[in-house]
C-alpha cells in the first residue's frame, strides 16, 4: 500500500524525543521510509521480530506452554506438477 503524509505524521511529535534535530525532520518523507522498510524487510527483520517477542515473553512473564499459529494470511498460488486431486 502506498505510504503518504509522513510529515503530517510527524509533525506533532517532539523532534529531540525521536533523537533527531529540528533540521533533520525534513530528510524523513514517504521515500525514505519506504526505502528503509524495504532494507529492513530485505535485512533481518525476522531477527527482530523473534527479539522483541522474546523481550515480550520475559518482561510480561507469558507462559508459552501452548502456541498457536495463525496461518489464515499463509496463501499458495499456481500449478505444482506433482500436485494433483485426490480421488473420491
Amino acid at each position: 500500500m502506498p505510504m503518504y503524509a509522513i510529515a503530517d505524521w510527524l509533525a506533532p511529535l517532539d523532534e529531540q524525543a525521536l533523537g533527531l534535530e529540528p533540521d533533520q525532520v525534513d530528510f524523513i518523507h514517504d521515500d525514505r521510509v519506504g526505502q528503509a522498510l524495504e532494507h529492513f524487510y530485505h535485512g533481518r527483520h525476522k531477527d527482530v521480530f523473534f527479539h522483541l517477542a522474546l523481550r515480550a515473553i520475559k518482561t510480561f512473564g507469558l507462559q508459552c506452554t501452548q502456541i498457536h499459529q495463525d496461518t489464515t494470511t499463509v496463501t499458495f498460488s499456481g500449478q505444482y506438477a506433482a500436485w494433483r486431486l485426490p480421488r473420491s
